[in-house]
């Protein structure tokens, strides 16, 4: 396989940087051959602007390494250096979708690879403070034996949660219906090493085509997806991502596709049984000003109403009921939620009370405001030891 560089469409221009010699020639669009796997990642906090651009990609030529290179300009890229002995270069493993980010939580390079645990598929993670000298990769998801694998698993951060687009390989049984697909879903993380589906069994993020296993009928993206991480352009993420009809390990055809999504608008809560009645009950929140707002749709003939309750929502706080609930337009998709005659200041500043949502032919996708979510266990514990330490102020969050 080689690596190359597309830039636009349309011939060489023949006065352009030269790349890799291929049958004699330069004037090509060649990275590096004998590759797969390959990841770039811009980092414009380095300090060496001959490193700003850092890719890493799985060799398969006299030796089978994931290698680094790193370029000024995204485009004139050293030569591939293997990991050092130490860093344990997995075999076989990260031959597919290495994805490599930046933690904005501790600062480290991470790596989103794959290793095989008796043949199957599994998604792991390895972390580096220099883009060199990595940590050996140790699994961190798996799906649910052959008939879904986590085939790859693209991860970016995105408040403060890290989104993983798993693309889950069905193998196994071949009389299955979705055998030899590839399903595309949205899975999430609080830490990168414990994964959970969004949404159980509808988790799936971009829906195939038409015509599923129908190949050679069907739309471009009927039997497989992999998707690279979002785009933002201020107002929509957007999604590039290959689509196939006919199966994974048969014959197929791909294509480039896109898609988008507004920002936010990743899942939401809403009635499984049409236009019933539904109520959603969130986890203890303090609140620090009067901004509380929801991100919704509303259909013609719905509508919200929220109260407040104690943390374990149980008892309404008076003043707080769900009559006295006003809804109001904040703009751009989001409704700010406020009480007759009370105020979310005069609560306990201390306190923690839960949020109940109570709404008909509506979709809540996010909250937002002068609040935050009641700790948990660990992170208190976290907090109270951080605080002997002297790392953190009383009453200060750990970060």
């Amino acid at each position: 396989m080689r690596l190359r560089r597309v830039h636009r469409r349309g011939p060489l221009d023949e006065t352009g940087p030269r790349f890799r010699r291929f049958e004699g020639s330069t004037a090509n669009n060649l990275l590096f051959k004998d590759v797969q796997g390959t990841s770039v990642l811009y980092d414009a906090e380095d300090p060496d602007p001959s490193r700003r651009f850092k890719l890493i990609t799985l060799l398969e030529d006299d030796i089978t390494s994931l290698c680094v290179a790193f370029a000024a300009d995204g485009i004139h890229f050293t030569e591939l250096r293997p990991w050092p002995k130490e860093s344990a270069s997995p075999v076989p493993g990260g031959d597919c979708h290495n994805l490599t980010f930046k933690d904005s939580r501790t600062g480290e390079y991470v790596l989103i690879t794959r290793l095989w645990d008796n043949n199957i598929r599994v998604s792991a993670i390895s972390r580096s403070t220099d883009f060199y000298h990595w940590s050996k990769p140790v699994e961190i998801h798996r799906g649910d034996g052959f008939e879904s694998q986590v085939y790859s698993m693209p991860v970016f951060e995105y408040h403060g949660v890290y989104l993983g687009l798993a693309s889950m390989f069905h193998d196994g049984d071949t009389d299955l219906p979705k055998y030899d697909s590839v399903d595309l879903e949205l899975h999430w993380s609080s830490n990168t090493t414990e994964w959970n589906k969004v949404a159980g069994d509808a988790s799936i993020f971009i829906q195939h085509g038409k015509d599923h296993g129908q190949y050679p009928n069907g739309e471009f993206d009927s039997d497989v997806i992999f998707s690279a991480v979002p785009i933002d352009d201020g107002e929509k993420l957007w999604f590039y991502y290959m689509g196939g009809k006919g199966g994974h390990t048969s014959w197929r055809e791909s294509a480039l596709g896109r898609g988008y999504i507004e920002k936010d608008k990743f899942a939401y809560y809403g009635s499984r049984n049409g236009n019933q009645e539904t109520v959603l009950t969130t986890q203890g929140l303090n609140f620090s000003g009067e901004k509380v707002q929801l991100l919704a749709d509303i259909e013609p003939g719905g509508w919200i109403k929220c109260e407040l309750r104690n943390t374990g929502g149980t008892v309404v706080q008076p003043g707080f009921e769900l009559e006295r609930s006003i809804i109001t337009d904040a703009g751009d998709g989001w409704l700010s939620v406020s009480w007759k005659g009370s105020s979310v200041t005069n609560l306990n500043p201390a306190g923690f009370f839960a949020m109940r949502i109570v709404m008909k032919k509506a979709r809540i996708w996010a909250i937002q405001g002068d609040l935050y979510p009641a700790p948990t266990e660990v992170y208190e514990a976290l907090r109270k030891l951080l605080e002997m330490a002297g790392s953190v102020s009383p009453g200060r969050d750990p970060q």
